[in-house]
């Protein structure tokens, strides 16, 4: 299970019901996501405590979460992670959760 932490704005556009309440079981932990009105715009993803940012277009809205998988691995790989520890950071990750009650309110 997973933890992002939304801001607002984001939470606008992401149509993701809000839980709360269960406890990150991922290694690297929660994850705070933020969009950054660049061209194209895209959802910001900081790791709570590595601090890694992972940047993922907002088009299609439907699927920004899957493919921000995908690219926390590609990242974790590129950066000397054993591919079993990824492969489990990856399976914890597909349960999600999104609580705002910590994110940033801007």
């Amino acid at each position: 299970m997973l933890t992002i932490r939304c801001t607002q704005k984001l939470l606008k556009r992401w149509p993701r019901t809000v839980t709360q309440g269960l406890a990150t079981t991922t290694v690297l932990g929660d994850w705070y996501a933020n969009i950054l009105w660049v061209e194209p715009e895209v959802v910001l993803f900081i790791n709570e405590r590595s601090l890694l940012c992972v940047p993922v277009p907002i088009l299609p809205i439907e699927d920004f979460y899957e493919r921000f998988i995908e690219q926390m691995a590609s990242l974790l790989h590129d950066i000397g992670v054993p591919g079993r520890q990824i492969r489990e950071e990856m399976e914890q990750m597909r349960a999600c959760q999104v609580d705002p009650r910590r994110a940033c309110r801007k």
